[in-house]
């Protein structure tokens, strides 16, 4: 009896110091897989080439923030919104690792896999404006972009947070939705490596490349910028770019003077021919008398804010004066020839 009182004593004794170990190293293992928090856990990750620096939400919830109406308009036509976000300026952002140089993109990566490109001058907030309640396009208008955490007083859903790329606009305008990256996993500084040069060849010969047609249509002068819209199924995409009569100048033998392109109207009355030449060999000719001031011809750089996908890039030659099939992408030259 007493040697069978030992063995249940001894077994419970081992069960307690089994089970209570069992019990720390559960607790641990909890403790260390969450960090204590979740918001201590790094979901940000923010890269340069001499640079990296990872964030918490703890990180980022006491950096400076903005708060402000956001909405986007879809390629469907839905419109999304505005609802008051709150987050980090990517600008100042950025700062933490030294700024972004406008001759750099930033490099976005979401993950869900999604990554996506701006410009400086899309950082800066310079993307296309569409009305809050019509879709209606308003042109280029100014936005602040923000990496937010909140919307509408709350933590992002999951489905598009933690952290998602948002314009805000004082006016409550909306952008394209294609510019509001979801779950922002890593934010990249990289040096520009896609560049490219269209050869334009006329009276006098010249090149246009991605700065001078970004430059262009950011800087509000006349002419030198312009939309057309596109069916694809159920979608409508918008592109954006410059009136390709405002190329054309370049090379018309008509002096440009400081404040806008003059166009030679005596040479178009005239009469030639403009030739546009893609990567693929085709060729698409236009009569001088068809292009001259007509805004509804225009060479497209840019599909729904975004630059285009490398099957239309680097340009595209759009509007509502032409046909399907003059409307070729990859653009590399453009001649004047009589």
């Amino acid at each position: 009896m007493v040697a069978k009182n030992k063995i249940i004593i001894f077994s419970l004794i081992s069960l307690l110091v089994v089970t209570g170990t069992g019990i720390g190293i559960y607790f641990g293992f909890f403790y260390e897989n969450n960090n204590g928090s979740d918001t201590d856990m790094v979901i940000l990750s923010l890269v340069s080439e001499n640079t990296n620096k990872n964030y918490t939400m703890s990180d980022l919830q006491t950096l400076p923030s903005v708060s402000g109406l956001g909405g986007y308009k879809k390629t469907t036509g839905i419109i999304v919104g505005p609802s008051t976000y709150k987050g980090v300026p990517i600008i100042s952002l950025l700062d933490d690792i030294g700024g972004m140089l406008p001759s750099s993109d930033l490099t976005i990566r979401a993950t869900d896999g999604y990554i996506v490109s701006y410009s400086y001058s899309m950082i800066a907030g310079q993307v296309t404006a569409y009305d809050n309640e019509t879709g209606a396009n308003l042109g280029i208008n100014e936005f602040e972009m923000i990496l937010a955490y909140e919307q509408d007083g709350n933590a992002l859903a999951t489905a598009d947070g933690p952290l998602r790329i948002v314009y805000l606009s004082d006016e409550g305008y909306l952008s394209d939705g294609n510019l509001w990256a979801k779950k922002v996993q890593e934010i990249e500084i990289k040096s520009v490596t896609e560049s490219w040069i269209v050869y334009l060849y006329g009276i006098t010969n010249d090149s246009v490349d991605r700065p001078f047609f970004e430059s262009k249509m950011a800087s509000g002068d006349a002419h030198t910028i312009a939309f057309y819209e596109m069916q694809d199924g159920d979608r409508i995409n918008t592109y954006a770019g410059i009136p390709l009569w405002t190329i054309i100048s370049i090379i018309d033998g008509e002096l440009e003077d400081s404040t806008s392109y003059t166009f030679n109207e005596s040479l178009a009355l005239n009469g030639y021919d403009i030739l546009l030449k893609n990567s693929d060999e085709e060729i698409v000719t236009l009569n001088s008398s068809v292009v001259s001031h007509n805004d509804d011809i225009l060479l497209a750089v840019k599909r729904n804010s975004l630059f285009l996908p490398l099957n239309e890039a680097p340009l595209r030659l759009v509007g509502n004066a032409l046909n399907d099939i003059q409307m070729i992408g990859r653009i590399v030259e453009i001649w004047i020839v009589f």
